[in-house]
């Protein structure tokens, strides 16, 4: 017998999570056996206050970022030169041109609890969520997935090749010549504990060199995240820091080394992200989130409100028009 929803969410990070939570008569189906908590590889933060009803209390953290040039020295203004190195360094990883930002935002929200994971523990209250649950066919004619999920709206926040791959459908995508070329670069984080730093400020260096291996570094409340392409041994992680902080006291007991796969997430162009999503909504199918679009800018809390802006589509509060235009423009 099929189990039958309103809503089935794939994924259950803080999109899939944000939108079970706003979203009745839905289920989230997760491939891995417990809630992904994946907060916890290096500094994460918000741009703002998540529009969701939680039990979370937030404060607001200095922000401060900088970059980290050939001269040695760290600034807030970089030169065209310093932007043309690390969006060398940076493609493929995150979006380069996010060093000619710096300075517009000074400040942050965090947890009260320094622990951004607290927020995914929170969001999952009284979701409905099916673990190990391992997604390997959907049928767009009956709505069904894996022969047992009978569905009316699919959300997706899994990786966007990976759906589309599920559901068989032939799109044509113009990127690179009309062909889809993937970064399948391992981001590396290694993180410290730190003693003699201020608590509650946010200090992000973007690396302009090209003889660090690492193109940033994140410091929060006694904790240095150092963000590289490339596996770093931890002598060299503690001399990359040194360079930049002379002054800083790193507990080398503390020393994590985190990593994952960018492949399942490049950029794409608007128009291409914009054709897939009309396509898709034929079928009564969303995708959102970072993975699900496509879209590298997409941060926790922007993911929250690509969450809200799907709930008030199923609620009937906006039309399909306004849904693909509010999802594009959450980025921008």
């Amino acid at each position: 017998m099929k189990k039958i929803y309103k809503t089935i969410i794939l994924g259950s990070g803080v999109g899939g999570l944000s939108a079970g939570k706003l979203i009745k008569d839905s289920i989230i189906l997760e491939k891995q056996e417990t809630i992904p908590k994946n907060l916890q590889n290096g500094v994460h933060y918000l741009h703002s206050i998540p529009k969701i009803k939680t039990n979370i209390k937030y404060k607001q953290i200095r922000l401060d970022e900088c970059v980290f040039n050939s001269n040695d020295c760290i600034t807030q203004k970089p030169n065209l030169y310093d932007a043309m190195l690390y969006s060398y360094k940076a493609i493929g990883i995150i979006q380069p041109t996010s060093i000619f930002q710096l300075g517009k935002r000074n400040h942050c929200f965090v947890p009260q609890s320094n622990d951004m994971n607290d927020l995914i523990d929170d969001l999952a209250k009284n979701c409905n969520i099916e673990f190990g649950e391992e997604f390997k066919k959907i049928d767009l004619k009956e709505k069904i997935i894996n022969d047992k999920y009978k569905y009316n709206y699919l959300l997706s926040t899994i990786s966007l090749k990976t759906l589309l791959q599920l559901i068989g459908i032939p799109f044509k995508i113009e990127f690179n010549s009309n062909k889809i070329y993937t970064y399948n670069y391992k981001i590396y984080t290694y993180n410290y504990c730190i003693k003699n730093i201020k608590s509650d400020w946010l200090i992000s260096i973007y690396i302009a060199r090209d003889d660090f291996y690492s193109y940033r570094m994140s410091i929060l409340n006694n904790q240095i995240s150092v963000e590289s392409n490339k596996s770093m041994e931890p002598v060299m992680v503690y001399k990359e820091i040194k360079k930049i902080f002379p002054f800083l006291e790193l507990n080398e007991e503390s020393f994590k080394e985190g990593k994952w796969d960018t492949g399942k997430v490049i950029s794409i162009s608007v128009k291409n992200r914009k054709n897939i999503l009309e396509q898709l909504l034929k079928h009564n199918i969303i995708p959102f989130g970072r993975y699900g679009q496509w879209d590298r800018r997409l941060l926790i809390d922007s993911t929250i409100e690509q969450a809200n802006i799907i709930a008030n589509f199923i609620k009937k509060k906006i039309s399909k028009k306004e849904l693909i235009e509010k999802l594009l423009n959450v980025a921008k």
